[in-house]
């Protein structure tokens, strides 16, 4: 037998021809087993990497999360301090837009970094059981000013079956969903039309609809308008219909919670989005909640009685950015809080006795927030607390809700 490899030759002589086809049939099960374990080998290395790659760049989103929304945050409570020390006018318009500008700004980061989770594969399911008219009814009152300012009525309608009752689902996930489906909605209704939530039971799933009387979507465009970045009616990029990308979030969240999203519209008529949570979705009873205002428009709370319950209370601010600081200060002051700040928690005194607590989750030392908010609130029961973060991680927002 005759081997070449091209610059060497290598001669075997076999007397016995099946010997040969032996030693060949041999000779290249060796070299497919070595190959084989250096590509074993070569995707563990790389499935490491990936592995590292995810970790480092979920560390990178909560820290630029919790970093980007400090100054944006600073920015906000500043311009609504301004506005409550502004009589009507020209200059508390100028606040306004400075108050709306921030907004889109807080709402495209938040929709930047939403996308890049939940495309990344960084997001985590936690389920829990939660209240459902409570729920909606927060989600709502979250979009009530907004909709007051484009003259646009916001109602809610929760079926009696569903009164009362509590969903095994991922909250985080679809609250998200709720919320950029009524934002959107909001967004592209006319003024004086209707923005309608309703919750219902149909074929044994829940369905969560949001209605509008917007422009609607021609048939041909529907999925296109769940891509990233796709805006039907915005061909200008106007800033005050966000960026495109609520409904690729809506999507892409639903999945995450085995939802579908259904989408009936026409142009002219208007929309809805409905989202069909999965049959395994348990409702389950819930603890008594008042049901009065869970069908019809939402109630409006008024800024003075809000304020008569602040005034005079004892604020303890723990917060160790100092623009931050300075705008919580400047704010609960003008609520009639009288405030005591330390960015150190460790220099907050026992003596001291609270009404109300604020702090931050990211502060200097061993411990986070949530460990000193705790400690607090069983030194001093008759306080209230108050996180504020940036945070992203689930596990955050996982142990905040364990400590109550």
């Amino acid at each position: 037998m005759f081997i070449a490899d091209g610059t060497n030759a290598i001669v075997w002589e076999f007397k016995q021809p099946e010997l040969g086809a032996d030693f060949i049939k041999t000779f290249w099960n060796l070299l497919l087993r070595d190959d084989k374990q250096a590509l074993l080998a070569q995707a563990e290395l790389d499935a490491t990497r990936a592995r590292q790659a995810n970790e480092d760049k979920s560390a990178f989103l909560a820290a630029a999360s919790h970093d980007l929304r400090q100054p944006v945050h600073a920015l906000m409570l500043t311009s609504h301090t301004l506005r409550l020390r502004l009589p009507d006018g020209e200059q508390r318009m100028l606040v306004d837009r400075l108050i709306e500008a921030g907004h889109a700004l807080s709402e495209q980061f938040n929709h930047l970094m939403d996308l890049s989770r939940l495309e990344g594969g960084h997001y985590q399911r936690q389920t829990s059981d939660i209240a459902l008219a409570p729920m909606l009814m927060r989600l709502c009152a979250s979009h009530r000013q907004v909709a007051e300012g484009r003259q646009v009525s916001l109602k809610m309608v929760i079926s009696h079956a569903l009164r009362g009752r509590a969903l095994r689902t991922d909250p985080g996930l679809l609250g998200r969903c709720i919320d950029n489906l009524l934002d959107n909605a909001i967004k592209f209704s006319p003024p004086g039309t209707l923005v309608l939530l309703t919750a219902r039971l149909r074929a044994g799933r829940l369905c969560i609809a949001v209605h509008d009387r917007g422009p609607g979507i021609p048939a041909a465009a529907i999925e296109q308008v769940f891509k990233p970045y796709v805006q039907l009616d915005n061909p200008t990029r106007e800033r005050a219909k966000g960026i495109g990308l609520g409904l690729s979030i809506v999507r892409q969240a639903a999945s995450l919670l085995g939802s579908s999203v259904v989408v009936q519209s026409a142009p002219g008529v208007g929309s809805r989005f409905t989202l069909e949570l999965p049959a395994d979705t348990a409702v389950l009873p819930a603890p008594p909640e008042t049901t009065s205002t869970v069908e019809g428009a939402l109630p409006v709370s008024s800024n003075t009685a809000q304020a008569s319950r602040l005034r005079g209370r004892r604020l303890l601010l723990v917060e160790d950015d100092p623009m931050a600081a300075k705008a919580l200060i400047t704010w609960a002051s003008d609520w009639g809080l009288s405030v005591t700040h330390h960015a150190d928690p460790a220099k907050v005194t026992p003596a001291w006795r609270p009404d109300l607590i604020l702090c931050d989750i990211r502060l200097p030392g061993t411990r986070d927030g949530i460990d000193w908010l705790t400690q607090w609130l069983a030194q001093w029961p008759d306080a209230r607390g108050l996180l504020i973060s940036g945070e992203l991680q689930p596990l955050t927002h996982q142990r905040a809700d364990q400590e109550g």
